[in-house]
């Protein structure tokens, strides 16, 4: 239990009051053990006779008054517990993608003349310090050639939920602002420079939804992966935002742990359109039209367009560097 509320209560803020008297359940543990012992030395102390019986007598009361103790302290635990869970618990079901922090300017570390933006999101994790440098610089020289805004977000926009979630809440905020938005995971690099965002809007005219079909699934799904995709400010695709974060449930039954749940509430929100609805505001790549796996990569730049590294934090960063070095070379030569 002590170890479920310490991961709890760092996701509730305004309810770091309650920690100390929670995490004092270890100590509680240790006294409640202490007084079994005394309880113990008491029945011993009866079964030796009545020689002993005043001893035993105070023995007796001193365990009936911790007996009430207990059962107050475990009333106080049993009781701060459930305030915690209930403001866990109302605080995943209350989220709304529009209600949270606002768009921060210092986030815009460059400001393009075109109505276009490449967002990521790069948290102070140590997952991702070692190539967290790279990746970014890959970004900005990307949208340094074509002139569009790059923003980068280093927080975590909702603290009671795992740190992808955070995403939906970025690209919202940015398409309040931009039009379009191309969403890039921070594990990703930009293979083919060459290739322009107005380029693959033109050959998808009229979609809100430009994006891939995930890998290993078949396209009868339409599940596709978010980590590299086009979004553009249209109503249907702000409702999509809208009511993918709104799938709570999914939160509370995978838990705030649980990698890619942004992905699986998008594509339940995606996934129940209509096959006419899908088509008219999704347009799903195959493999490789977007983006593609590192090891497919071919190095006459002719396609993916994005190299993705997916999950990549301590297991591949040495890889992902070195991609990063070797396009750089290309590209300078």
């Amino acid at each position: 239990i002590q170890h479920w509320i310490g991961m709890l209560v760092p996701t509730y803020p305004h309810f770091h009051s309650w920690k100390l008297t929670l995490l004092s359940g270890e100590a509680i543990y240790k006294m409640l053990r202490n007084r079994k012992e005394q309880q113990s030395k008491a029945s011993v102390t009866l079964s030796d006779g009545g020689s002993h019986l005043d001893a035993a007598t105070v023995d007796t009361s001193m365990i009936m008054s911790f007996n009430y103790r207990r059962r107050f302290l475990l009333g106080v635990l049993l009781t701060a517990l459930s305030i915690l869970v209930f403001c866990y618990v109302h605080a995943i079901v209350t989220a709304r993608v529009d209600n949270g922090p606002l768009f921060d300017s210092s986030w815009i570390v460059m400001n393009g003349s075109k109505q276009i933006a490449v967002v990521t999101l790069a948290d102070k994790g140590s997952k991702i310090a070692r190539f967290k440098n790279a990746s970014l610089s890959d970004k900005l020289a990307y949208a340094e050639m074509h002139n569009y805004t790059f923003i980068v977000c280093d927080i975590r926009l909702d603290d009671s939920r795992h740190v992808e979630w955070s995403k939906l809440r970025l690209v919202y905020l940015a398409l309040q602002r931009y039009p379009i938005v191309l969403w890039l995971d921070v594990d990703t690099l930009i293979w083919n420079k060459q290739v322009s965002i107005e380029d693959i809007i033109s050959k998808n005219e009229g979609k809100g939804l430009i994006t891939q079909l995930d890998l290993h699934k078949a396209p009868s799904t339409r599940y596709w992966n978010a980590g590299v995709f086009l979004i553009q400010n249209t109503t249907v695709m702000q409702s999509v935002l809208s009511q993918a974060y709104r799938q709570w449930h999914i939160v509370l039954l995978r838990g705030i742990t649980y990698f890619d749940s942004d992905q699986d509430a998008m594509n339940s929100i995606t996934g129940a359109m209509s096959q006419e609805m899908f088509h008219k505001n999704v347009h799903l790549s195959h493999y490789n039209e977007l983006w593609g796996l590192y090891r497919d990569a071919k190095w006459d730049g002719s396609r993916p367009w994005i190299l993705h590294f997916p999950n990549c934090w301590a297991d591949c960063s040495d890889t992902l560097l070195e991609y990063y070095n070797n396009m750089t070379s290309r590209d300078n030569s």
